[in-house]
């Protein structure tokens, strides 16, 4: 598990909506990131929450690979790299959303 990351944004007006949008986003570039990188052809499952209590966002990505070749394959370094690239961008939206709710109070 992660370590939970603070980053200071403006999140206040988040809406369900978006954080579903968001959740299926990511739940996307999971799977692009395992079909396009894994070696053999495998089974994988995929959860991905965004929970918002107080001022703050949890996000929780579970992402789980079952394939043959265990012996040649480290699975695990897949879905590591994997919750990587889903959890940059997550960020990065995050931050877009922060500065256009930043800009839009400002206007």
């Amino acid at each position: 598990m992660g370590k939970p990351r603070k980053l200071n944004l403006k999140i206040n007006e988040i809406t369900p909506e978006f954080m579903e949008e968001l959740a299926s986003l990511a739940e996307e570039k999971i799977s692009s990131f395992l079909n396009e990188n894994l070696p053999f052809k495998g089974d994988f499952s995929i959860i991905v929450s965004i929970e918002k209590v107080n001022d703050s966002l949890n996000i929780a990505l579970d992402v789980g690979v079952r394939g043959g070749f265990k012996d040649m394959v480290d699975y695990n370094e897949y879905i590591e790299k994997a919750i990587q690239y889903a959890r940059k961008f997550l960020e990065e939206k995050l931050k877009e959303y922060s500065s256009e709710k930043g800009a839009g109070q400002t206007a």
